[in-house]
Order: C-alpha cells, then sequence, then structure tokens
C-alpha cells in the first residue's frame, strides 16, 4: 500500500446502501472475484489472479508487477475497496514500454487509459449488483489522487496533440455515484461516462459523448 501512495494512485469503493453483514456467503468470496473481474485489455480488474489471503469477514489480495500496483478488500458485506496506481507513473517498471519509460511520472494521464478504467470498474460493479441482488441502490466512489500538473494526454500515432496543455491544477478529484441495480446493470458505460465528463472539466476539456462511446466499444471488443 505504501508504494501505491508513492506516486498517483486511483480509489474505488463499492457498497450496496443497504448494510447486510453476511450478503455474501464466505465461500463465495474468492470466487465472485474471480468471475466478476473485467478482463479485457490483458490485465483484469481487479487482478484476481495472485495470492488471496482469507480473513475474518474478508478476503484480500495485492500485486506489485509491470508496473501494475494494486491492493484490494472483498467483504462479506459486499463492500469492495480497491487501491492501484497511475501505471503512467510506472512505466520505468515495464520491460516492452519502449519510449514510454522516458515519462516522468506525474507528468501525464493517459485520456483513453482513464476511459478503460472508469468502464472497468462500473462494469464490475454491474456484474457484482446481478450476482449477489445488490440494493436497494449501490454506491460507486471512486478518488484519483496526485493529479497536479499532470497533463492529459493520448498515446495514439494518427492523434494531433492539443493545442494548448490541458492539465491539471488540482491535486486529488472524488466522485460517487448513487444509483439503482437496474440502472447499473442496463447502463454501466453510460454512468461511466457521465463521471469522465465531470473529470475532463477538471482540466479545462470538453470530449464528445461518443468519442468516449468509440473508446469503450474498443475496449468491450478488445481493439485497444
Amino acid at each position: 500500500m505504501v508504494k501505491i501512495r508513492e506516486r498517483g494512485y486511483w480509489r474505488v469503493a463499492i457498497r450496496p446502501t443497504r448494510f447486510v453483514e453476511k450478503r455474501v456467503p464466505y465461500r463465495e468470496l474468492a470466487l465472485a472475484m474471480q468471475e466478476c473481474a473485467v478482463s479485457l485489455r490483458g490485465w483484469p480488474y481487479p487482478f484476481v489472479q495472485g495470492e488471496i489471503a482469507k480473513l475474518a469477514h474478508h478476503i484480500q489480495s495485492d500485486v506489485d508487477a509491470l508496473g501494475y500496483k494494486e491492493a484490494w478488500r472483498f467483504y462479506e458485506s459486499g463492500q469492495f475497496v480497491h487501491f492501484f496506481s497511475m501505471r503512467e507513473d510506472w512505466f520505468e517498471e515495464v520491460p516492452f514500454a519502449g519510449d514510454l519509460k522516458e515519462i516522468a511520472p506525474g507528468s501525464v494521464l493517459s485520456i483513453d487509459s482513464t476511459i478503460f478504467t472508469f468502464t472497468e470498474f462500473f462494469l464490475f460493479a454491474q456484474r457484482l449488483t446481478e450476482r449477489f441482488s445488490f440494493g436497494p441502490e449501490i454506491v460507486i466512489e471512486f478518488a484519483m489522487h496526485g493529479l497536479k500538473g499532470r497533463r492529459l494526454r493520448r498515446f495514439e500515432p494518427n492523434f494531433a496533440s492539443f493545442l494548448a496543455p490541458k492539465q491539471a491544477a488540482i491535486d486529488s478529484w472524488t466522485g460517487s455515484s448513487t444509483v439503482s441495480p437496474e440502472r447499473l446493470i442496463a447502463s454501466a458505460p453510460e454512468l461511466a461516462r457521465e463521471k469522465l465528463h465531470e473529470l475532463w472539466e477538471r482540466f479545462s476539456w470538453e470530449q464528445s459523448d461518443e468519442q468516449m462511446r468509440d473508446a469503450q466499444r474498443r475496449l468491450i471488443e478488445q481493439r485497444w
């Protein structure tokens, strides 16, 4: 956890609004994580392929590999908490990153990777909700830390650079969505886009909904 917070990082929490101490049978915790994980771009959200520790009322796991640093817990109550690094800050540890290793930690935020991440954790919340009938509403909380001074960047070669840098002046940004199970199950990608619009405003940038839809389609169709 300490290393995750050394540079920019995310925090995501998902929970039903009604607390039920034993909502998820303990024996199903690990299996649910494995079956609900979102695997669309080579590294699952969350990472569930490592060792899983079983504690009194929750399970947990962490990983530090190939620039990915994360730690999560999943409780019998259905609450999920996840801390993970901004991978843009750890290219130096990725063997196949090439020129990306020259990117200074804390200097950029990848547009597409951010769209993918929001989409992944909303889809993950959708899957948990379907599996365990979460309700009456579901809270999805998120925070991004270490934003100040970062510039938005696209890494595709055919994408033109911004005429003026789109840069964050705030160090942290937090947000949440409280939604019905029906809306989350039907509209997880749309809910992710709503929050992405709010994030881009902090960088003084506006991205069309169709552009975000296209990025989400590429993720879901695994054309990243």
